[in-house]
């Protein structure tokens, strides 16, 4: 191969390998066991980082280095889960496969919610966006998350204005967020990158910490809906782990083995 054409071939490979490096994140759908509603096939799925949309900071720990997402892009309309707010346009809901938890056991995750909507000279668009734990015979439990489009950049849009409290149980870090004012990110379709006006962005992926004060079986449920019209997308990005408690034998085992080490560092200290 002569100089120029090892050039080219170099600087065609590094162009590749830019672009791909800029755009791994393929969209792909809730894996088996999950179920998305109100949907047109598009409203729910896992990404990786994408736009202004990085891996939150457990890499992905969820869906195996993605992210899950839902999303208000679709036709149904008047869409309310009892959240009472009123005026709902279209929307979606992601729900987990049932899964058991213990006393102590611990949910870690976090939640990022993006908005292209907000507030023009005509309307006030107020979407909205709800994480919550519900039995295995589909009643809630807790409210986890909230978040909502606000148009005072002044004011927090987690957890949500005018929404359900919190469950006492379920802690936000940081308590309170506003929007970083980019939506640039794939789910949204034509609406990436597009801000219908104030209160529009992303507010960052927002920790989120509840610990079970009853065993039974749950699932969670993470949606997000339009308010008044269903103009300008908005979605919910996010990723998370179920952290079991030790058993009683697995504490027994620590605590034999911290003693352990300790009797060896004392033999050692003795020796010198």
């Amino acid at each position: 191969m002569d100089t120029q054409a090892c050039a080219r071939s170099t600087l065609l490979a590094l162009t590749t390998a830019a672009f791909f490096a800029g755009n791994t994140a393929v969209a792909t759908p809730l894996p088996s066991g999950w179920t998305c509603f109100n949907t047109n096939g598009e409203q729910c799925g896992t990404i990786g980082a994408n736009g202004d949309i990085p891996l939150s900071p457990l890499g992905g720990a969820l869906f195996g280095g993605q992210h899950g997402y839902v999303i208000t892009r679709g036709e149904a309309v008047g869409i309310n889960y009892g959240l009472g707010l009123g005026d709902e346009a279209n929307g979606g809901v992601a729900r987990s496969p049932v899964f058991t938890a213990n006393v102590g056991d611990k949910l870690e995750y976090y939640f990022n919610f993006v908005s292209s909507d907000g507030e023009d000279e005509f309307i006030e668009v107020l979407d909205y966006a709800w994480v919550r734990l519900l039995d295995s015979a589909m009643s809630p439990v807790a409210m986890l998350f909230t978040a909502r489009v606000y148009t005072d950049p002044k004011q927090n849009t987690v957890p949500g204005w005018g929404m359900p409290s919190l469950a006492s149980g379920a802690s936000l870090s940081p308590t309170t967020s506003v929007v970083d004012p980019k939506v640039t990110w794939s789910p949204l379709g034509t609406d990436s990158g597009k801000c219908g006006g104030a209160g529009c962005g992303n507010t960052g992926w927002i920790a989120m910490d509840y610990t079970f004060t009853k065993a039974g079986d749950y699932i969670l449920e993470f949606g997000v809906s339009n308010w008044s019209d269903n103009i300008g997308d908005s979605g919910l990005a996010f990723d998370g782990t179920l952290v079991p408690v030790p058993e009683p034998e697995t504490y027994a085992m620590m605590l034999a083995g911290l003693g352990l080490l300790t009797w060896v560092a004392h033999r050692r200290q003795i020796r010198l």
